[in-house]
């Protein structure tokens, strides 16, 4: 759904995030991603502190190596 009226939308793909997810489960306990931004750029993923550690954080990822990695299922 486009966030203006003027904005062209694409198709939708639907992507598996278990590679991503699991990386990421290795550095951060206790994961929970709640939120994510794709720009031009970067992929920024939202993690709400949550169990023992309770470590909020925005990580940011290069957008065009994750969606190859994740286009690999890697």
């Amino acid at each position: 759904m486009p966030l203006l009226a003027d904005e062209a939308t694409g198709p939708v793909e639907v992507v598996d995030l278990a590679p991503l997810y699991e990386k990421l489960g290795a550095e951060i306990d206790d994961l929970n991603i709640e939120g994510a931004v794709l720009g031009s750029e970067t992929l920024t993923l939202l993690q709400r502190g949550n169990g023992r550690a309770r470590d909020n954080a925005l990580v940011e990822l290069e957008a065009a190596s994750v969606l190859r990695a994740l286009a690999a299922g890697r």
